[in-house]
């Protein structure tokens, strides 16, 4: 009992801290005691070493000078954040002393805030468990970020070591031969290979166009996962013999989807994938138009070489509308979905498929021209039958 009132104590005292204080109060409080504060991974004490208190009273102070300053936008945020209002910016100075009041007692929060972080934080994040969130979310990102680094810099290592160790076994006479059974490919020389199937497919076809004009009904999180998966269709696209041309149409230069997949493909503008903000009308002929939604009407039945189909851009979400099969109707283009029910036994989770698994399907069936076959393979095992539908 004396341990519930001492917590719900704290929590009390953590929000009139939080909401009753003047800025500079609430920093100083903070940094000045060595009480128990709630956080994500439970209660956790300060930060109590000196180097680290010395830190934060240095961070502290600089943020309090610029709360004092009455110019808007800081020398870092010279562009995003030039553009507030008087009230934004004021509230924007009230978000980085809450954050440096959460960086101080210990709670997940990220190193470093972009400008656009800070901007979605004023604008998006009303209340304080929604930034709380943010900050958990960019918290675990820059740990992944830092995560992958580390493990990239020991793998450099280890071959580094192992260079160096047969280059020293060589030169002592102990080392006579090398492996010679399987020789070793360059990823270079694999690459160049990849690069002229693709070439070649941009020339003579098949393409395969990827329509990025719904970028208005997803968030930032379904835009990252929607770049993700055309990561891996142009992965699992490239190594085949006979790939398809990837044609991005209704990209916007400088939309969220342009940035995020420039930022995720950062060497787009070398690959040979057409990109364009023009609509696929006004690259194809409409008769030769064939767009997949799994709202189609009209089934599948093989791939014809004539034709160029149409993939969404968007990810599957729990309520999905027609989108795609609106747009289709709106602008006079064919439309066609998968035979799932004519070869899959279905048994749960929703029938529409990833990006990927899609791209697969196309190019397991232009291969083999067997349905079968490439629903099987590229279909999740969880969600259909052994047994096959006559």
């Amino acid at each position: 009992m004396a341990g519930m009132i001492a917590r719900c104590f704290i929590r009390i005292s953590f929000r009139s801290m939080c909401y009753e204080l003047s800025p500079s109060s609430y920093a100083s409080s903070f940094l000045c005691t060595n009480t128990l504060l709630p956080s994500t991974g439970g209660w956790r004490y300060f930060r109590s070493s000196s180097a680290i208190l010395c830190n934060q009273a240095t961070k502290t102070s600089t943020m309090l000078d610029q709360c004092t300053n009455s110019s808007v936008a800081t020398e870092n945020s010279a562009g995003l954040l030039a553009d507030l209002t008087p009230e934004e910016s004021k509230r924007l100075k009230v978000l980085k002393l809450e954050y440096d009041v959460l960086y101080s007692s210990g709670v997940r929060v990220p190193n470093v805030v972009s400008d656009e972080e800070w901007l979605y934080l004023l604008r998006q994040c009303s209340s304080f468990s929604s930034r709380k969130k943010r900050y958990v979310y960019l918290f675990k990102t820059e740990k992944s970020i830092d995560n992958q680094r580390l493990k990239a810099r020991i793998n450099q290592q280890k071959q580094d070591e192992k260079r160096a160790h047969i280059k020293q076994m060589q030169k002592e006479g102990q080392l006579t031969f090398l492996n010679s059974f399987m020789l070793f490919v360059q990823d270079q020389t694999m690459n160049r290979s990849y690069q002229n199937n693709l070439a070649y497919a941009m020339m003579n076809g098949p393409h395969l166009v990827f329509d990025f004009s719904f970028e208005h009904v997803m968030s930032d999180h379904e835009l990252t996962n929607l770049i993700k998966q055309i990561q891996q269709c142009h992965g699992d696209n490239k190594v085949v013999r006979e790939p398809f041309h990837f044609h991005f149409c209704n990209l916007t230069p400088g939309s969220r989807t342009d940035q995020k997949l420039h930022r995720g493909m950062q060497n787009l503008d070398s690959l040979p994938i057409s990109v364009t903000r023009q609509n696929y009308t006004d690259c194809y002929p409409k008769e030769s138009l064939v767009y997949l939604s799994p709202n189609a009407p009209t089934l599948l039945k093989k791939l014809d070489p004539d034709d160029v189909y149409i993939v969404g851009g968007i990810v599957d979400r729990a309520v999905e509308d027609p989108l795609t099969f609106a747009k289709a109707k709106k602008e006079n283009i064919r439309t066609a979905r998968f035979p799932l029910d004519k070869y899959v036994k279905w048994v749960q989770g929703s029938k529409s498929l990833t990006l990927n698994q899609v791209v697969n399907i196309l190019i397991d069936l232009r291969r083999s021209n067997d349905w079968k076959e490439a629903l099987v393979k590229n279909l999740p095992k969880r969600k259909f039958a052994e047994t096959w539908i006559d």
